[in-house]
């Protein structure tokens, strides 16, 4: 799948990676936050820290397990984020951030 409108590309460590909000990477985030609903997860939201980036960090690079080679991305993402440091991983909330606006603009 190419680049959608709202997708964020980010660099971690030398590679270059997607953002993606998907309707899984909503369900994920949503279960790994706690969050009961979209009100519930908006809050999580709001207090956003190094915990709370990680996991949308992880969630929004989660490639489809549906082929050998995707399963091999996802760990080298798991890979690419488990080093980040909780500094580090709060210099994407901008690029997070951006994902969950461009995808609900409804100008695009």
């Amino acid at each position: 799948m190419g680049f959608q409108p709202g997708d964020q590309r980010v660099v971690i460590g030398a590679r270059t990676f997607t953002l993606r909000l998907t309707l899984g990477a909503l369900s994920h985030i949503s279960s790994r936050l706690s969050a009961a609903g979209p009100h519930a997860l908006a809050d999580a939201m709001r207090r956003i820290g190094p915990e709370e980036a990680r996991v949308l960090l992880d969630c929004l690079l989660m490639a489809q397990p549906s082929s050998p080679r995707a399963m091999s991305a996802q760990a080298d993402i798991d890979s690419s984020v488990a080093q980040l440091s909780d500094a580090d991983v709060l210099v994407f909330v901008p690029a997070i951030c951006a994902v969950f606006e461009e995808s609900f603009d409804a100008r695009l």
